[in-house]
């Protein structure tokens, strides 16, 4: 099969904040009832029978999200290729600020992105948060589905890594950084990044940010 390029980046955009994420987000939602509802325990006959067909129907609507949403992942994937292919490389490549991200530091700086444009409403609806007035760390988890301890740790040192890139900004809003404060620590774009995500890295340099506002 055959796609079609993207127009631009916000053409591209529009289908990762727009599409893929509030997907994603339903699916993380979805499962999470899902276990909530195989946790219950009940003696009573009805009730069980009840259950029975509400975990029945959750288990098909996790099922036709993870479609939904490997679907909507192939086909932008797919049509980011054809895009590379006809035009060159889209501003999510990030070649002119450090290549080769893993999927999972991706997700990051699009979620980010949506947040900084207003549609944290639009992309993690189903997640109970609209994350309009800002991210932390705790939100990042929810958003990268989070389980264990071993998944915590792992996106703790992948902020680390991409605040370290100059991707990302993380503000403790205290000198005196405790363990529990990684928790509610906030999470932004860099300048730099916001401006190469939208295509166009010269933004920076343009007015949009004070000479104040410019300085990492």
């Amino acid at each position: 099969m055959t796609h079609e390029p993207y127009a631009d980046t916000i053409d591209h955009l529009q289908d990762e904040i727009g599409r893929y994420l509030p997907t994603r987000a339903a699916r993380i939602n979805a499962e999470r009832q899902l276990r909530d509802a195989n946790s219950y325990s009940t003696t009573d006959t009805i009730v069980g029978r009840k259950h029975k067909v509400s975990v029945g129907e959750m288990e098909r609507r996790v099922k036709e999200l993870v479609e939904e949403e490997t679907s909507i992942r192939r086909e932008v994937d797919a049509r980011l290729e054809a895009t590379r292919q006809a035009f060159g490389e889209p501003g999510i490549d990030l070649d002119c600020l450090n290549g080769g991200l893993t999927t999972e530091a991706r997700l990051v700086l699009l979620a980010l992105l949506g947040t900084a444009l207003g549609m944290g409403e639009v992309a993690f609806s189903e997640l109970g948060v609209t994350y309009f007035t800002g991210v932390n760390i705790s939100d990042i988890m929810v958003i990268l589905d989070a389980k264990t301890i071993e998944d915590r740790l792992r996106v703790r040192r992948l902020l680390f890594d991409l605040a370290a890139q100059g991707l990302i900004v993380l503000d403790f809003r205290s000198r005196l950084i405790c363990p529990e404060d990684f928790n509610s620590a906030g999470v932004s774009l860099s300048r730099r990044a916001y401006c190469v995500l939208l295509g166009d890295p010269s933004l920076e340099t343009e007015g949009i940010f004070t000479d104040t506002d410019s300085k990492e």
